[in-house]
């Protein structure tokens, strides 16, 4: 089975599927409500789109990332809630946008939510073996 899901830009994202199970994700500028709701809706139709049973993976580039903005974080709360992704790697964060993502993270476990595998790494190329690399869970 071949899924294409168009490559697209709403907000701070640019988001595409790269091959069955792995979403590509770029964040520029600073997120917004409507960035995560359109990460969200992206990551829903990644899920409803592979073949059941597919580890969903995201590796989401956020060297460009500068901020989320006030407002978004109820967008960001139902992204995390809904678990579209079961692996998720993040490149190139700088210490804010690391520092964010892991309260997130963390208040998302502090609600019992089941949460992706996630992990923080320097270069496209090492999320891509880690992504590649049998889940902890």
């Amino acid at each position: 089975m071949t899924t294409t899901i168009d490559r697209y830009r709403v907000g701070a994202f640019t988001m595409e599927a790269r091959a069955p199970g792995l979403s590509h994700m770029v964040w520029t500028g600073k997120a917004d409500a409507e960035s995560f709701a359109a990460m969200r809706a992206f990551g829903i139709r990644c899920r409803e789109s592979f073949p059941p049973g597919t580890c969903i993976k995201g590796l989401v580039d956020v060297r460009g990332a500068t901020g989320i903005a006030r407002g978004a974080h109820k967008q960001l709360h139902l992204l995390g809630r809904d678990k579209s992704w079961d692996r998720v790697a993040f490149v190139g964060a700088r210490f804010e946008i690391k520092v964010a993502l892991e309260l997130a993270v963390r208040s998302f476990s502090m609600l019992k939510l089941d949460l992706a595998d996630t992990t923080f790494v320097d270069t496209p190329d090492e999320a891509l073996a880690w992504l590649e690399r049998p889940g902890e869970g």
